[in-house]
């Protein structure tokens, strides 16, 4: 899933007491070696540039450079040691600002089991509401998007043999068996 953004870090007029907010360009100048974000040269918006994913990083902080001159200076740039007096078109300032980005999660992935079938075995004297196996699944996603619930999926000739807790995933038996047959109350013992 892309989710892009456009969000101005502009508004920083050049420092040389022109007025003219068309000599300040913008770069990204550290915090974003995967290249997740772009920044427009004139305006300053922030865009992304590729897909962002809360699982594989929750935050980026950016450092975005400002600069101004004629022409402006970029990369590791350096203020011109040069005085008001001169021409404005003549100093080179920069400033850098940092932009904090959060990256919120969207419930984007699917829950796993650990194996795919498990096999068990239930003697015919098990009692009622003990937990005969504990399904165990992950979701990569945080919060409550991350949070699973389990639901016994209806397979012919069970119905209503097997309750499962929706939280924990444990399995137990809600009716009791003898010789294979379902009933509705303990068989006594002879």
């Amino acid at each position: 899933m892309q989710w892009f953004i456009d969000m101005p870090v502009s508004g920083w007029t050049d420092g040389n007491r022109t007025g003219l907010r068309s000599s300040v360009r913008y770069s990204i100048y550290s915090g974003d070696p995967e290249g997740l974000f772009s920044i427009d040269l004139i305006s300053g918006n922030l865009r992304t540039a590729s897909l962002l994913d809360h699982e594989t990083r929750q935050s980026v902080l950016l450092n975005v450079l400002a600069t101004s001159g004629d022409p402006p200076l970029y990369g590791h740039a350096q203020v011109s040691q040069q005085t008001f007096n001169e021409p404005p078109h003549s100093a080179v300032a920069w400033l850098v600002t940092w932009v904090i980005i959060v990256i919120e999660d969207v419930n984007d992935n699917g829950p796993e089991f650990d194996s795919s079938s498990v096999h068990i075995s239930v003697p015919e004297n098990a009692e009622l509401g003990i937990p005969l196996y504990a399904a165990h699944a992950r979701d990569k996603d945080s919060g409550r998007n991350g949070a699973v619930r389990y639901k016994l999926a209806s397979s012919p000739g069970t119905e209503g043999l097997f309750v499962i807790d929706p939280r924990q995933g444990h399995i137990t038996l809600s009716r009791w068996m003898v010789d294979g047959s379902l009933l509705d109350r303990p068989v006594p013992l002879r």
